[in-house]
């Protein structure tokens, strides 16, 4: 009960002018919608605190790209990224409770992410977090494919970014690999150009690697015979992923997925990456 209370109170503050209010509401939603489980979901669900919260970071938002075009005098001056932060990471919590994802989407949640797009790191990573989240939703991604997102997308990968900024960025790509039309699009704009370049990068680990690998697969899956698996380039790079033992047997997947080409087979064959199983000619997701 005492929690239910709380956040009804904070849901109300959402509706006040002062910033400094409506930050520390929106601290409170953050902290239970992130350390109360699926109780605190389900109750930010049915008070619906998602409407205001989604409102609110719309107003930021907007209010933040006026200070970028008209900078106020420097005693107007408002800090708003604490609010934002608090916000997003809320909303991206609310994200992750299945039931809630139709709802956010209808919002403009999606849209609302976009724009913690290209500012600082710390918005950037609440930005992600929020596309991590509703990427999981399949109507929400051709949201995600026409946004922001795909356009920054190479800024983020290749080591330009701190690991778990890549990661984010990453899942939202395994995410979208999933669906086969979006699948097709992705190769069509060297998806795999890029995931082959995030491979490549040093420094770089194996959770990065992994979910690079996840999207290869998925997308090898999707239009085998694309060009892009007949060159030779491609092939040298996974060779070298494949001496890490935990990845290689991605690595025998997409083989797999392509194996069904002469011409790959051909190039597989002569760099020995035959998988085992590419008489079978089945194509594996995950």
């Amino acid at each position: 009960m005492k929690l239910i209370l709380t956040m009804m109170r904070a849901i109300e503050a959402l509706s006040s002018e002062s910033v400094p209010e409506l930050e520390r509401a929106s601290v409170v939603l953050r902290e239970l919608s992130s350390r109360s489980g699926t109780i605190g979901l389900v109750a930010m669900h049915e008070l619906r605190a998602h409407a205001p919260l989604c409102l609110l970071v719309k107003r930021a938002l907007t209010q933040l790209e006026q200070f970028e075009l008209e900078p106020p005098e420097i005693e107007h001056q408002i800090d708003l990224e604490p609010l934002l932060i608090a916000a997003g990471v809320a909303l991206a919590n609310c994200a992750y409770y299945v039931p809630m994802r139709p709802t956010l989407h209808k919002h403009g949640l999606v849209e609302l992410a976009s724009g913690y797009l290209g500012r600082s790191d710390a918005l950037l990573e609440v930005g992600l977090g929020l596309l991590q989240s509703m990427s999981l939703f399949p109507p929400a991604c051709t949201d995600v494919m026409r946004c922001q997102f795909m356009e920054d997308l190479p800024k983020y990968l290749g080591g330009a970014k701190p690991k778990h900024m890549r990661l984010r960025a990453l899942t939202v790509v395994q995410h979208l690999t999933h669906i086969t039309d979006h699948a097709r699009l992705l190769i069509r704009h060297n998806m795999v150009v890029l995931l082959l370049q995030e491979l490549n990068s040093r420094p770089n680990d194996d959770e990065c690697r992994y979910r690079a690998l996840a999207g290869l697969i998925n997308l090898s899956a999707a239009q085998p015979d694309a060009t892009i698996f007949g060159n030779e380039a491609f092939y040298r790079c996974l060779s070298q992923v494949a001496q890490v033992a935990e990845l290689a047997p991605m690595v025998e997947h997409i083989m797999h997925n392509v194996s069904n080409e002469p011409e790959q087979v051909a190039l597989m064959r002569q760099m020995q990456m035959l998988p085992k199983t590419f008489k079978e000619g089945r194509e594996m997701m995950v």
